[in-house]
């Protein structure tokens, strides 16, 4: 018996949904007239076997969640994949005809090497191959698509014409560059690539012919060779468009929510809103200005003419434009939406902030392994690709929706740097003065930048006194933010989370890994710590007063240096479209000063990067958040930032972020900026590699400036502080 196989290959908006959905519910009836419709491959889309054909490093969004869930290599996993249809069609019997369908194949599937592996998977089982594709005028396709796109997470409302391509694919293989006008709207291109195969049959067919409307599903019944009384009536329409009010309302509210966890999971609260706005904003459809769509349908003009000779001889898609408008005004339903919008951004807001948190076993919870980047742990690897990933899909996005707001060409900048306590051992003593004339006399000056130098709750009142005269003969601004010792002596641990000091005394405490216990001690002497090295609030004291004062602040830390290359190439990077809420400035270490100048600032430094805020951002530093705890990172993970500290392990204890709504609004400089030695063990800290070893000595530092500044200051709580951070009674 020779077997066939019918492959319905989209394109998407042409009644898809409605032809998967009859499929799937006339599956067995249809199995008894020798159609076997298969669900290894996904139900009722077979978007499973659609991924699993895609180009190794080709990643849409649908492959991105199943490599997610299963934590396979991609070879392994398409070879699953396959294994199961194999088995799958070697255990039913009595079939003739294969059905297959999803209207990705169209959409994702664009290369030889990708329709030649779907071919020959499907192919080994069957004698004939037969394609099918549904075509649909260029105009009427993308402003259907857009609900889709809205749908996915896309963040505007006016980018019906625009490259959506991004919504899809989080990455693509070296060299290969995706476009929404060549591989999605271009029909010749399209079939070019099944009519390569040679010996495969291709039925094309026009979704919205002239005259009488296409019943895709009757139609699509008929290529089966069904009688109509052989199945059930067709479904009816299914995934239709959203209306103007439902556009907008999703739009504004996927500038500040994702419908997809960075792992590719589904955000199914937030999806379930979105669900339920669909349903209750039931208004007019979406239109657009008849001059557009006759534009854009120009755009295919030579394309849809070949398709229409070889196909379609009596007219491919009917004429004309007047289902739409001259002009379109939604100005006024935007002001009738804002109550609405304020409404469901309320709840919104309600919904969780994360995926399925994991619980809490104790007070403490435990760090997870931070994933490795070289060798091993692919799983790790894996989870770590995909969530950078879905992260730069959700700053697409957002930079999408900015991409007509230009940056300001002659922009005014304040350079901030906020300087505090010496803190030895991880720096050598007087290291901030020394640092502090360096950078007045060895670093440039540069046209539209302003210096501003923070002197953050610095106890030594002769280090202030000087350090404000050495700035102040320089020409630069200054502002200082004064060490109160009255306060911090009233100050006091505070062990409540972990229900008391006894707690830090026990065995259970004691089998604790050192970051857990660093943590700990760090978070009960956090009272003292946020008075003692303000550090967040000297950030956002400098970034209020650059912000006033300017159109970008640079918010660094007290030891960086920026060349006069670094400087012009960072002016150029903010004139620079597109507009974003902050820049993103990569750091390099240097274990001696001097080699500011004999080393290239490249954008590729690894370290913990500074911030440049626009004087529209919305970002602040978390006051909650004591210093050598995720003080910077914790807003990092809020722009959107991608780093190491996407993986580190949750602290129970530290208060939660909300998302800003100007999250992913950021790019990168194209330079870096350099952080100048602590001068502590001669510059072997700022070493590549010498993570871990900053760690513990930052920590140790906070630990013992703590202790001698409460025997200095004859603080009450001097001994219960030592006995709780583990540094004995006679510290001093």
């Amino acid at each position: 018996m020779k077997r066939s196989a019918i492959i319905h290959v989209g394109l998407e908006k042409t009644g898809s949904t409605a032809i998967q959905a009859w499929l799937d519910s006339e599956r067995h009836a249809l199995l008894k007239a020798g159609l076997f419709v298969p669900r290894s491959l996904g139900r009722p889309n077979h978007w499973r076997l659609v991924a699993a054909c895609l180009d190794d490093w080709a990643v849409d969004d649908i492959k991105a969640y199943f490599l997610s869930q299963t934590r396979e290599p991609e070879a392994e996993w398409r070879d699953s994949v396959r294994a199961a249809f194999d088995a799958e069609l070697a255990t039913v019997k009595g079939w003739s005809q294969l059905v297959i369908s999803s209207e990705l194949i169209t959409s994702r599937l664009h290369t030889p090497t990708e329709i030649a592996r779907l071919a020959e998977w499907i192919g080994q089982h069957v004698d004939r191959l037969h394609f099918v594709v549904y075509l649909r005028r260029q105009d009427d396709l993308a402003v259907s698509r857009f609900s889709s796109a809205l749908r996915a997470g896309h963040a505007g409302f006016d980018d019906i014409w625009s490259d959506l391509s991004a919504n899809s694919f989080l990455a693509l293989p070296p060299g290969r560059v995706v476009k929404d006008e060549l591989e999605y709207f271009d029909h010749q291109r399209i079939l070019a690539r099944f009519l390569a195969l040679g010996d495969a049959e291709l039925t094309v067919r026009a979704y919205d012919p002239p005259g009488p409307p296409m019943d895709v599903v009757a139609d699509f019944r008929a290529l089966l060779g069904l009688s109509p009384a052989s199945t059930a009536a067709p479904a009816q329409r299914s995934n239709p468009a959203l209306s103007a009010e439902a556009q907008y309302v999703i739009s504004q509210l996927n500038r500040d929510n994702r419908v997809r966890w960075p792992n590719g999971a589904r955000n199914e609260p937030y999806r379930a809103l979105l669900h339920r706005i669909e349903a209750e904003l039931q208004g007019s459809p979406r239109r657009v200005p008849r001059a557009e769509a006759e534009a854009f349908l120009a755009r295919f003009e030579a394309s849809n003419a070949a398709v229409e000779r070889r196909w379609f001889q009596n007219g491919m898609f009917r004429s004309g434009f007047s289902q739409w408008p001259e002009t379109v005004d939604h100005s006024a339903m935007i002001a009738e939406m804002t109550p609405v919008l304020a409404r469901y951004r309320a709840e919104a807001a309600a919904l969780p902030q994360m995926e399925a948190p994991r619980p809490v076993s104790g007070r403490l919870s435990p760090r997870p392994a931070r994933p490795k980047r070289s060798t091993g742990g692919f799983g790790n690897r894996l989870t770590d690709r995909l969530f950078r990933l879905m992260e730069e899909l959700q700053r697409r996005e957002a930079l999408a929706a900015l991409s007509t707001k230009l940056p300001p060409q002659d922009p005014t900048i304040v350079l901030a740097r906020v300087i505090g306590n010496d803190l030895w051992p991880r720096h050598a003593q007087g290291q901030s003065l020394q640092n502090l004339e360096f950078m007045l006399t060895r670093e440039p000056t540069f046209g539209g930048y302003r210096k501003l130098f923070v002197l953050n709750r610095i106890i030594d009142a002769g280090i202030v006194a000087q350090a404000e005269s050495m700035i102040r003969q320089a020409g630069h601004d200054v502002l200082t933010l004064p060490f109160d010792p009255v306060a911090y002596t009233a100050l006091r641990m505070d062990t409540s989370y972990f229900g008391g000091d006894a707690y830090f005394m026990t065995q259970t405490f004691a089998r604790k890994s050192n970051y857990e216990r660093v943590h700990a001690r760090l978070w009960a002497a956090s009272p003292k710590i946020r008075n003692a090295m303000d550090v967040n609030g000297g950030r956002n004291a400098a970034l209020d007063w650059g912000k006033a004062r300017a159109d970008w602040t640079l918010v660094l830390d007290g030891n960086c240096f920026l060349t006069s290359e670094a400087m012009q190439a960072l002016r150029a990077d903010l004139t620079r479209p597109p507009f974003t809420s902050y820049v993103s400035l990569p750091m390099h270490r240097l274990s001696r000063n001097e080699d500011a100048f004999t080393t290239r600032p490249e954008p590729n430094a690894t370290e913990e990067p500074q911030l440049v805020f626009s004087a529209s951002a919305k970002g602040r530093f978390d006051e909650a958040f004591p210093y050598g705890m995720r003080d910077k990172t914790s807003l990092l993970k809020q722009v959107g930032v991608p780093g190491e500290w996407d993986h580190w392990g949750e602290l129970p204890w530290l208060p939660a972020s909300a998302p800003l709504r100007d999250r992913h609004s950021w790019k990168t400089a194209s330079t870096a900026v350099f952080r100048l030695s602590s001068g502590a063990e001669n510059g072997k800290l700022e070493l590549p590699g010498a993570d871990k070893i900053r760690f513990q000595s930052r920590n140790r530092a906070i630990f013992l400036t703590l202790a001698a500044l409460d025997a200095r200051l004859d603080s009450a709580d001097h001994q219960r502080m030592c006995a709780i951070l583990g540094l004995g009674e006679n510290v001093a």
